[in-house]
């Protein structure tokens, strides 16, 4: 067969010719340069999607695992953390927690809480039920002073709330929370209660959470409550938490308040550490400074998803009055926890 140059063979030989003579071969250096076009897209367009996947992922892990934390503890803003998305609203969250408690300063003690909430299937779950038996600053404020049992007021009013709850904003990063009911039970003891919860991000790891609270309650008159947290994240697995609140009422003398510092670290979806400072007082109080401590705290999934169990040990120095010195005292607690309902679904989707 002569080598034509429309045979394989001559084919070949024309290529090596011309490219030994520097001319271009046509059908060669095109489909060459198509396919150096298409990797180079390809490899940008892969680029793209991964830089945009670690910047989302960054962005939101932060937020995750808070928000994973405040349910895996049972934080009273897991309950306010209803979804923006009309396909994952729950229709219920509740928590029940029981336990002993030993103070070397005060004895043995049980402490024990109930809060449930229910949502009613009109507005987009935009009304709910709520009954519990809790501190009503923990209501009022989302200031959970009988989850850790260790800083809860030795003359908190633990007693029966009923009340109904109409959130006319939902979304991602706000939230206007108003709700009604009474307390006390026989006693009858009305209140109506405002609140307004904002989230921003500061940078790629951290955020800050507030809210302003309003209310007004037979007993108290009217009053105003604040909460802060700063939340950081190092990775997937630690989050280190500030938390700063305070209460004012109209019939009640001067501020009552606390502040916290925690350190959280996440072993497994089961088991979690926690580490934490607090101080908490009174402004108008004769010592001002009722008490501050530490502890630390171990809390794990045991037979059930929904049933915990945390043991949790530290010191405190409490000071009720100024004829009463500050003396450091051991304190160690283990809580049972059972948490039902439907579990809050993260978010996926920002509205704003």
């Amino acid at each position: 067969m002569s080598n034509s140059p429309w045979s394989p063979k001559g084919s070949i030989a024309l290529a090596s010719e011309m490219r030994h003579r520097g001319a271009a071969t046509p059908w060669i250096t095109t489909a060459s340069t198509e396919n150096n076009a298409h990797e180079r897209t390809k490899h940008e367009r892969q680029d793209t999607q991964w830089i945009d996947h670690v910047q989302r992922t960054v962005t939101s892990t932060v937020d995750n695992t808070a928000r994973w934390v405040d349910r895996f503890f049972g934080d009273p803003r897991w309950f306010d953390d209803q979804p923006s998305d009309p396909s994952k609203l729950a229709t219920s969250v509740g928590r029940l927690s029981l336990g002993p408690r030993w103070d070397e300063a005060h004895g043995w003690s049980t402490i024990g809480s109930l809060r449930a909430r229910f949502y009613l299937p009109h507005l987009d779950n935009r009304f709910s039920a709520i009954i519990g038996r809790l501190g009503f600053d923990e209501f009022i404020t989302g200031d959970d002073i009988s989850r850790p049992a260790l800083i809860r007021s030795l003359d908190a009013d633990n007693e029966w709330l009923i009340g109904l709850g109409y959130d006319p904003i939902i979304q991602n990063r706000r939230k206007l929370s108003l709700g009604a009911g009474f307390r006390g039970g026989l006693r009858f003891d009305p209140y109506l209660r405002a609140r307004y919860l904002m989230q921003t991000e500061l940078t790629d790891r951290s955020q800050l959470r507030w809210q302003s609270v309003g209310f007004w309650r037979n007993s108290d008159g009217f009053g105003v409550a604040q909460r802060l947290d700063y939340e950081i994240g190092m990775g997937e697995r630690w989050l280190g938490r500030w938390s700063g609140r305070a209460t004012l009422a109209q019939r009640t003398d001067g501020i009552r308040w606390r502040t916290s510092t925690s350190l959280f670290y996440l072993q497994s979806s089961n088991r979690a550490y926690a580490g934490e400072m607090w101080a908490r007082g009174e402004t108008a109080h004769p010592a001002s400074l009722r008490d501050y401590g530490f502890r630390g705290i171990y809390r794990q999934r045991y037979l059930r998803d929904w049933f915990f169990v945390e043991p949790w040990v530290g010191m405190h120095w409490p000071r009720d009055g100024l004829d009463e010195e500050r003396k450091s005292a051991w304190i160690a607690g283990l809580q049972f926890e059972i948490i039902f309902g439907e579990a809050v679904v993260q978010r996926t989707t920002e509205q704003q």
